[in-house]
């Protein structure tokens, strides 16, 4: 009787413990990767992947945009007069030489590069003129500016004949820049790199007396391959107003590329 009395007192336990196991099992198989349970470690994957859905969202919107007219990869030739003053840019303009470099004046006036070029002054109603358009592939001199922003950061000085570094640089009265310069190297890169036209590109500077500031801007544009033959030449006044001295703006449309 005691023995049965036992064995009847035995069997809460037995069922107690059994519940306990397989409370245990059932914990651990919802650990398990690829459980169709509800888990930690499902909870855990679901943040992982929102996190790198965050990740891309993220660096897609901060991606940058190339510059609209990246300089060409030219070398154009550059001669002087006794004064040091650039009387002629002349170059060959093809399509396909590209180089992705960045094209920023802004420190030139922020570090007040006065009279760089001559005849600049930081504030003053006169530009820095590029020679060759930066549409052409002129440069703006980005290496020389950097050099000279840590000169003058540093409390240094600039030597007094920097200017002539900045060998594509004149000052242009605001208009005679723009539009008037502006509309015909624009109708030249159109025919360069729209129309895959090879054009010789010549500018001539002329001064009076020994201003360091040119009087006169004369370009010449002459396709050097295919028909039809394009050629252009303007004669741009630098004064304020080139319209009041005679001068009518380039008209685009009277260009056939092909």
């Amino acid at each position: 009787m005691n023995r049965l009395i036992f064995k009847v007192a035995l069997i809460p336990i037995a069922f107690s413990l059994f519940g306990l196991h397989t409370r245990k099992r059932k914990r651990g198989r919802t650990n398990l990767p690829g459980s169709g349970h509800s888990s930690d470690s499902t909870t855990t994957r679901t943040n992982i992947e929102h996190a790198r859905v965050q990740n891309a969202s993220t660096t897609s919107s901060t991606s940058t945009t190339p510059t609209n007219t990246p300089p060409r990869n030219y070398t154009p030739t550059y001669t002087r007069d006794s004064q040091g003053r650039v009387t002629q840019m002349t170059v060959t303009l093809r399509d396909g030489e590209s180089t992705p470099v960045t094209t920023n004046t802004r420190d030139m006036a922020k570090w007040g590069f006065n009279d760089i070029p001559p005849g600049k002054q930081v504030g003053d109603q006169r530009n820095r003129g590029h020679i060759l358009g930066a549409q052409l592939g002129g440069t703006n001199h980005a290496d020389l500016q950097a050099q000279d922003n840590q000169t003058l950061r540093d409390g240094g000085t600039l030597p007094p004949d920097r200017w002539k570094d900045y060998e594509n640089f004149v000052a242009l009265e605001r208009n005679a820049n723009a539009p008037m310069m502006k509309q015909i190297e624009d109708e030249v890169a159109n025919g360069v790199f729209n129309n895959g036209r090879e054009v010789q590109y010549t500018v001539d500077l002329s001064y009076d007396g020994d201003s360091r500031v040119p009087s006169t801007v004369d370009i010449n544009a002459e396709t050097i391959d295919g028909d039809p033959a394009v050629s252009i030449n303007e004669s741009i006044p630098n004064v304020a107003r080139p319209d009041e001295s005679g001068y009518t703006l380039f008209d685009r449309s009277s260009v056939n590329w092909s």
